[in-house]
């Protein structure tokens, strides 16, 4: 009879435990030496049970060139990157199902800022992992040309 009734738990807990999912909202902020501009990337989403990332992930990106100026550049990436909002100043542009990096490169060159090549695409990894989840956030490290600022896995907006 014991031993039934700790199975029984047994197997509750684990039921219990292979119905969850993981919320996570991170901030990594990165800078690009050379093109002369920093990335804020905050991400968020929900990580199925079992899984270590996820590919639906949301965030908001904002992009400040040194450039004074340069306005900032603001990516608005929803559905793992299905849907694209571009916004520098009052101009809002919409893309879907289109490439971020080819986005990104036509949003910086109409914010003014002249970003190299090398830049561009690891800045496009870092927006994409981060917003994978915390396991996929690019870390000090794993960067080759960006520069990491700050990362917080735990982010909690003030």
């Amino acid at each position: 009879m014991r031993q039934r009734s700790i199975g029984i738990l047994f197997l509750s807990v684990v039921v219990l435990l292979t119905g969850c999912s993981i919320n996570f909202r991170t901030k990594s902020v990165y800078r690009a030496p050379r093109s002369q501009y920093q990335v804020e990337i905050v991400a968020w989403g929900e990580i199925e049970s079992g899984a270590d990332i996820t590919n639906k992930g949301d965030s908001d990106v904002r992009i400040s060139s040194d450039v004074p100026s340069a306005p900032p550049v603001i990516l608005k990436i929803r559905d793992g990157g299905q849907a694209i909002e571009s916004v520098i100043g009052d101009v809002k542009k919409a893309f879907a199902k289109e490439d971020l990096e080819r986005v990104l490169v036509e949003s910086l060159t109409s914010a003014g800022i002249a970003a190299e090549n090398s830049e561009v695409t690891e800045t496009v990894k870092a927006i994409y992992g981060a917003m994978a989840g915390s396991k996929a956030t690019l870390m000090p490290g794993q960067v080759k040309v960006l520069e990491v600022v700050d990362v917080d896995l735990f982010y909690k907006e003030r």
